[in-house]
């Protein structure tokens, strides 16, 4: 992880792609068998009577490497619509997963909120996870 420059909010929730412009629909095949890097950014803002007493902001970067899918594969995964329809033209939990061929960093931050990332803010925060699933429990199927 390493720390952001800027504001805290301007870092929330903010996607950068970077690197050589890999995706599965730049081009056609233009991003097939290459890795793009995926800046996640978060921040935490922690609020007491409704006055900030806290604030902090964190980007990781993950690296996804992409598959050289077949033409066929290609033209069947982009007639889905997926790729129109999220960040970065796939997703590693939806249809253009079976065209990632690794990540190298937090999947988490490539599906949505970077889970490893928010822990470690809410912990500067001076909260816990545990603390917060107390205060807001969810149950299954009980």
């Amino acid at each position: 992880m390493r720390r952001s420059s800027g504001d805290s909010q301007r870092s929330c929730n903010r996607r950068i792609r970077k690197g050589d412009g890999a995706s599965p629909t730049s081009g056609g095949l233009a991003g097939a068998g290459r890795a793009g890097q995926l800046y996640t950014g978060h921040c935490v803002i922690r609020l007491m009577d409704n006055t900030i007493v806290y604030r902090d902001d964190e980007t990781s970067i993950t690296t996804v490497y992409f598959a050289t899918p077949s033409d066929a594969d290609l033209e069947a995964y982009l007639a889905t619509g997926e790729s129109l329809r999220v960040a970065g033209g796939f997703t590693l939990d939806g249809l253009g997963g079976w065209f990632i061929n690794g990540v190298d960093g937090d999947p988490s931050a490539v599906v949505g909120i970077g889970l490893p990332l928010m822990r470690l803010l809410i912990s500067r925060a001076g909260l816990s996870i545990a603390a917060l699933w107390a205060a807001n429990p969810v149950t299954y199927g009980r």
